[in-house]
């Protein structure tokens, strides 16, 4: 029987397994991706992606998913954590009411988001054997733009509350 108290409950650590899940994709599609990579892997593009500029050793992915899998654990921690760093219009997290601290911590939930799907935006461009280069880059931006608009609604949100 379920009740309202553990509904909230699911419901609180719901994002945080939805991250733990989106690290382990990530840290599999990295091995997936570094088993089919090549010795030196493109790491540098001139604007139009037509030849690369500089190569590196095939661990750069391994770097990549490694700095994925800490940016989604600060996320979680961030959001659960006391956020004295975050100030929103020179307003502190400790002084926010509580609908401001939730719409920062769902905030914080949705960067990490973010963070997690550019990196495999970023390990797919530099060995595109998942998907063409162009398919990923488009996604690479719209990533970009939906970051870019949601930290913008957001904090107008934010900010309205108060």
């Amino acid at each position: 029987m379920s009740t309202p108290e553990n509904k909230q409950e699911n419901t609180k650590y719901r994002n945080d397994f939805l991250i733990l899940a989106l690290l382990v994709g990530l840290v599999m599609l990295t091995a997936h991706v570094y088993d089919l990579a090549p010795q030196t892997i493109p790491i540098h593009y001139e604007w139009n992606l037509s030849s690369p500029t500089a190569y590196g050793p095939k661990s750069t992915l391994m770097v990549l998913a490694v700095i994925g899998v800490c940016l989604g654990l600060l996320g979680i921690l961030a959001a659960h954590g006391k956020m004295s760093l975050i100030h929103v219009d020179r307003l502190s997290y400790s002084k926010m009411n509580e609908a401001q601290k939730a719409l920062t911590r769902k905030f914080m939930y949705r960067l990490t988001f973010h963070f997690i799907f550019l990196m495999a935006c970023v390990i797919m461009l530099l060995v595109p054997v998942v998907l063409p280069k162009m398919v990923v880059l488009i996604a690479f931006i719209l990533l970009l733009c939906s970051l870019v608009y949601g930290s913008v609604s957001i904090s107008f949100k934010i900010r309205k509350l108060g």
